[in-house]
């Protein structure tokens, strides 16, 4: 408010002008900006209006570039923080203050798009900015957003439960049958690499562990565990035939399969080669309440 601006007139309710260097305004610049410019596609895209009362309504639009806070520990379960922060630049609190207007401060456009994000909340806050030329005020909004998670868990959350999912049916198929169980597991691990590659797209690089890295290690370490059990249980179906089965001798009069049996671990011969066809019926059990206690344990701490 200029007092010196101040008139009387029962027709007009305000002054517009057009120059704008004319009236004094504000050196305010945004203390989080990294980038930014007005915008004056067909004209100057800004207003300026003196009141009877000397108010003088000044308005610009133009488009920022913001520095924000996330926090990626919980991908895609995370929140961002995106704060507005205008400053005075040059004319200190003694001479000009910043205030926040008391009737809807901060107004949104309707069904805004934010590209992947939901706005949760917006909070006005006050501030003030000490150098060493002086002490100037600032304003501040706080823009927070949550990710919207539906997307994510179609591309990489649903990916790699299927993949888990679907390798546990694999100990419905009988270890006998060696060419249809490695070939079904081995279609399996390429598929999931190939989501793998596909929704490593959509994750932002960091250098910290992810709440998606997580589930995804797991997923892969259940998966792998499938492949190891295939290939112990194998292993150990061979030694319980080669210890039961005739030995063949050959012409030198050394036992063909000696070499093949002196390579069978020991550990594995005693856990699998008298269970082998049980290793299929205690995994059906074991393997799925493995993975429900992770899920149990994993959502509450993601979600907190």
């Amino acid at each position: 408010m200029d007092k010196r601006l101040t008139f009387s007139s029962q027709r007009i309710s305000y002054l517009s002008v057009n120059d704008y260097n004319s009236v004094w305004t504000p050196d305010i610049f945004f203390t989080n900006s990294f980038g930014g410019k007005a915008l004056n596609l067909l004209s100057t895209n800004s207003l300026l209006r003196i009141m009877p009362d000397g108010k003088v309504l000044y308005s610009r639009r133009i488009t920022l570039e913001l520095s924000c806070e996330r926090e990626l520990a919980k991908f895609p379960l995370d929140t961002l923080t995106c704060p507005i922060i205008p400053a005075l630049y040059g004319s200190t609190t003694d001479k000009v203050t910043l205030k926040w207007n008391n009737l809807n401060p901060v107004a949104l456009r309707p069904n805004m798009d934010f590209r992947g994000f939901t706005l949760k909340s917006t909070k006005q806050e006050y501030c003030i900015a000490e150098t060493s030329t002086g002490t100037y005020g600032c304003i501040k909004v706080i823009f927070e957003f949550k990710r919207n998670f539906g997307p994510y868990f179609c591309h990489l959350y649903l990916s790699t439960l299927l993949m888990v999912v679907l390798s546990r049916l694999s100990f419905w198929i009988h270890y006998s049958k060696v060419s249809i169980r490695t070939f079904y597991l081995a279609v399996l691990l390429f598929l999931g690499v190939i989501s793998t590659i596909h929704a490593d797209e959509m994750i932002p690089k960091s250098p910290e562990t992810k709440a998606s890295d997580v589930w995804n290690g797991v997923c892969f370490v259940f998966f792998l565990a499938a492949i190891i059990q295939f290939v112990l249980q194998h292993t150990g179906a061979k030694a319980n035939l080669v210890e039961l089965g005739d030995t063949e001798t050959a012409k030198d009069g050394q036992e063909k399969n000696k070499n093949r049996i002196k390579f069978i671990p020991v550990v594995v011969g005693r856990l699998f080669s008298q269970n082998a066809s049980k290793a299929d019926m205690v995994s059906r059990i074991v393997f799925p309440i493995l993975f429900l206690l992770f899920n149990v344990v994993y959502w509450p701490v993601v979600y907190a």
